[in-house]
């Protein structure tokens, strides 16, 4: 083989590895790094509740001003996690994500609950949830591939005026050990 035949083939098969490698640590990190951060400001297993996005303060990634966010960092390592978010209008959207940025749930206000709530019970995959469904048979069960995740609720705010009604109705919301 001809030495810069060897030289090609070694930059290709480490473009692949960088390429690869790249590919699966990047939305681990980024999701970890966003899990830290809003963690370190609202807890585990607790909604914290993100101001009104404008253009110097962004607490997720793209922000919409015209939404109200609510965020959990999930851990479900110790047991199921139990996610209640009452609906509003025009529009309210729960979204689980795990560690990696998958998103494995998301529901919206038009099939929330009879009661005007979407509630979801959020385990470890491979966990026993038993206990879960019985608890609530009307809950949502998903599984995380891993012990850590991240849960999202997303208000559409049509005023000022409604903002602060929001307000109230998000700190309703529960993110909370199921149990607890």
């Amino acid at each position: 083989m001809k030495p810069w035949m060897k030289w090609t083939l070694t930059v290709l098969v480490g473009a692949v590895l960088v390429h690869v490698a790249a590919t699966w640590a990047l939305p681990r990190v980024i999701m970890n790094v966003a899990m830290t951060r809003i963690g370190g400001e609202g807890g585990i297993n607790r909604f914290s509740h993100a101001a009104r996005a404008t253009h110097e303060f962004k607490a997720v990634v793209r922000p919409s001003p015209d939404l109200n966010y609510s965020i959990c960092v999930l851990d479900v390592g110790a047991g199921p996690v139990r996610i209640e978010a009452p609906v509003s209008a025009p529009y309210t959207s729960v979204s689980v994500f795990a560690a990696n940025t998958d998103n494995v749930f998301a529901q919206n206000d038009k099939d929330a609950a009879a009661d005007g709530t979407v509630s979801v019970i959020v385990a470890r995959e491979g966990a026993e949830t038993a206990d879960a469904s019985a608890a609530d048979a009307s809950a949502n069960v998903v599984y995380l591939p891993g012990d850590k995740g991240l849960a999202l609720v997303r208000r559409v705010i049509t005023s000022d005026a409604q903002n602060a009604q929001l307000n109230a109705l998000r700190e309703s919301s529960i993110c909370a050990p199921l149990g607890s």
